[in-house]
């Protein structure tokens, strides 16, 4: 770190020197030019945009991770007997095994394939 700071010292003062010989700021101006710029309108928007793209990428991955994947959960299976279930219940406990039913289907169709897809009680 020192020896850092020193190197840097010493190229100052070169500069410095220079710039006298040459001409009060003309020599400054020319060595430093490359490594200082001003920095404009367009750059701090470029800036700024970017700042503002990575803020909003950092605030959604927070929310994934308070909310998790479900940020909605799915109704719970209807229970009880399926005879009294809704059109929309036995679709749903269809839904959820995967045996998607078709919109154009009955209630007595929706009903026979909840009955044959339901495992039977277990023995006690």
């Amino acid at each position: 770190m020192f020896v850092t700071r020193l190197l840097q010292g010493e190229v100052t003062e070169k500069i410095l020197k220079h710039a006298d010989s040459v001409g009060p700021r003309h020599a400054v101006e020319s060595k430093c030019a490359r490594f200082m710029t001003i920095p404009t309108s367009a750059a701090n928007d470029r800036y700024q945009g970017a700042f503002f793209a990575f803020a909003g990428i950092v605030t959604a991955a927070t929310a994934w991770v308070i909310w998790g994947g479900d940020m909605f959960p799915a109704e719970p299976d209807p229970t009880g007997d399926p005879n009294t279930w809704t059109n929309t219940d036995l679709r749903r406990w269809l839904r959820n095994r995967k045996l998607f039913p078709s919109e154009l289907a009955t209630r007595d169709e929706l009903l026979e394939r909840v009955h044959a897809n339901m495992r039977p009680p277990p023995r006690a």
